[in-house]
């Protein structure tokens, strides 16, 4: 057979477009156990959003954020109904997204985002506990929510913002693990203590209009700290504690501490 340019048997090549594909930020598994809406997540980045939005107080509807993460195999959203007790994520690896949006829970919400740069933002009514744990990475974590009991934010290893705006009946602590830290915090009513905890690296504190109807615990491990309290009411104690390195307190005239200013 002789080869060249002008075989007649051998069709011209061509090229053609492939049809874009998006591939899944992986995919979640959601279930109603117990009266409980338990959600756990792989180890890709998992987007999930979270709302109530035209449904019943029992129940849920769960969807993918901008990327597109699996909801039970499927595309989504789904509805979940007889919700009665907790919202639980088990997030588990990769840099994940979650967005709580306007609910109310009848329980707990659990959150334990696992390793990686995860994104939490919560806004809701919970008339038990809330708490939110999360693994070694860069985690921003924004609370908007009214808690009937208690809160608990505890990052693990690496850099950190969280920002609260809260109305909490409980005991609050916010803990941080070794890392570059900023927590916010503002026009938030705390009806018993505030804790605010950084194992070590350079943390800036800043609290506004600001209710503590307990004692206020800021604690800081070695780094470059700064603290300001501006506009805020501490019914019982203040307590500062700073590590080795530059530290900044600013308290404002306009607070008021009722009990004692202890700093370390």
């Amino acid at each position: 057979m002789t080869r060249g340019k002008n075989n007649p048997s051998r069709p011209p090549l061509r090229l053609e477009e492939l049809e874009e594909r998006i591939a899944p930020a992986g995919g979640i598994l959601a279930a109603v156990s117990g009266g409980s809406l338990v959600i756990t997540g792989d180890n890709l980045d998992n987007d999930i959003v979270i709302d109530q939005d035209g449904l019943a107080a029992d129940e849920y509807r769960v969807s993918s954020g901008d990327d597109a993460t699996l909801i039970n195999d499927q595309a989504g959203p789904l509805i979940f109904s007889g919700v009665t007790k907790d919202l639980s994520f088990k997030l588990a690896g990769g840099d994940d997204e979650l967005l709580v949006n306007g609910v109310g829970v009848a329980g707990n919400i659990k959150v334990d985002g696992g390793d990686g740069n995860n994104q939490e933002s919560i806004y809701a009514d919970v008339a038990g506990n809330l708490d939110v744990k999360n693994g070694r990475g860069n985690q921003s974590v924004v609370v908007g929510a009214l808690v009937g009991k208690n809160l608990s934010i505890k990052n693990n290893q690496g850099d950190t913002l969280t920002d609260l705006c809260v109305e909490v009946e409980g005991n609050t602590s916010v803990t941080n693990n070794k890392g570059t830290h900023a927590v916010n915090i503002e026009d938030s009513y705390f009806g018993r203590n505030l804790q605010i905890k950084s194992v070590s690296g350079n943390t800036q504190t800043v609290i506004d209009y600001v209710d503590v109807m307990g004692n206020l615990s800021v604690k800081n491990g070695n780094g470059n700290d700064t603290l300001e309290i501006n506009s805020s009411y501490l019914e019982k104690n203040l307590n500062i504690n700073h590590g080795n390195g530059d530290t900044d307190t600013l308290l404002s005239e306009d607070s008021l501490v009722v009990g004692k200013v202890g700093v370390k």
